[in-house]
């Protein structure tokens, strides 16, 4: 017994299927969202801070190319390939500085961008103890001051 359902019906064409043709890439941007600066500003303005142990977003797009494809180092030994998507999350378990880079690269060309993240926790509880000087200070006058961090690792002091 034959049926259809045992055939595949091939069609010969003497059409071309078009493709596009490739666009040079030009204008790779990255933008992170969701990360230790709704807290406060890192002192370095280039580093982007993040929450370590809390997942923040990972933006990125081209202003010219197409066929492009997205390889994303997060600095940790991991790599993620993207075809089409242009966003992730991500998360860093330790804390520490780590480079993301990303690049974007497509049949005739390429570009990257990296960035510097700092991952560690905000300043939560800080405490003056032992005031080794008088209650009033002439101006110019040095004292010493004890400061006790119970949560977090981001301290900047300045007098």
């Amino acid at each position: 017994m034959c049926g259809t359902e045992n055939y595949v019906a091939v069609y010969r064409t003497t059409h071309a299927i078009p493709f596009p043709e490739p666009v040079p890439i030009k204008g790779l941007s990255v933008t992170i969202q969701g990360g230790y600066d709704q807290y406060k500003p890192h002192p370095n303005p280039n580093v982007e801070p993040v929450l370590s142990g809390e997942w923040f977003n990972i933006s990125w797009s081209v202003a010219e190319g197409n066929e492009v494809i997205y390889n994303i180092s997060f600095g940790t030994g991991q790599n993620e390939t993207y075809l089409l998507e242009e966003n992730t999350t991500y998360l860093y378990q330790a804390e520490g500085t780590y480079f993301l880079t990303i690049f974007a690269l497509n049949e005739i060309s390429y570009d990257k961008v990296t960035l510097e993240i700092w991952s560690g926790q905000p300043l939560k509880s800080l405490n003056f103890t032992d005031f080794d000087s008088p209650e009033l200070v002439t101006v110019g006058e040095s004292f010493n001051v004890s400061v006790y961090l119970s949560e977090g690792n981001e301290f900047t002091c300045s007098a």
